[in-house]
């Protein structure tokens, strides 16, 4: 190289190990502004999507005189069996002598009414047994017969097959509500 030096001066090769100061570092972004402009958007939106323009109109049933009560009534009944084995008949407490009479009476209806039974469960199972024999009895198994709330208790499994099961059968009760 013909006696030309080349020299690098000290203080570059340090300038570029040097550490850059950036102030602190940013915390959390504001998020005022992004709300305000969500909000704005939705309130736009809302603004300008189309209004509802069909209607649906519901002929609601004429009010009742305040000494009618029979709206809200149930049309069925339920008898509920307590672990201790006490039989009530619409939540009233009834001894098989009186549950017996009350079947017999609504079987004797000319529309019955559904009937429900529902055991707790912790109630014997002799005693579910008892009730459904005064049921029987009464001739009320055949119609609008079911148990109810039974599914909180037990797990059912699917049977094996289903070629063994019993169609159900077509049984005009009355509704739930009238």
């Amino acid at each position: 190289m013909n006696g030309i030096a080349f020299s690098v001066p000290t203080n570059r090769l340090n300038n570029s190990r040097r550490h850059y100061s950036h102030g602190e570092p940013i915390g959390r972004p504001d998020s005022l502004p992004i709300l305000l402009f969500v909000f704005t958007l939705i309130a736009a939106l809302l603004a300008l999507s189309p209004r509802a323009t069909h209607i649906l109109k519901v002929d609601l049933p004429a009010p009742y005189s305040p000494g009618y009560s029979d709206v809200l009534t149930p049309s069925y009944d339920r008898i509920v069996i307590d672990a201790n084995g006490t039989a009530r008949w619409n939540s009233v407490p009834v001894t098989d002598e009186q549950l017996s009479a009350i079947l017999n009476q609504s079987a004797r209806r000319p529309k019955r009414h559904g009937l429900l039974l529902t055991p707790e469960a912790l109630t014997p199972y002799p005693r579910v047994l008892e009730i459904l024999r005064l049921i029987t009895a009464a001739g009320l198994n055949d119609r609008c017969f079911r148990f109810s709330g039974n599914a909180r208790f037990a797990r059912y499994d699917r049977p094996q097959t289903f070629a063994n099961l019993v169609p159900p059968e077509t049984v005009e009760c009355l509704p739930f509500y009238e």
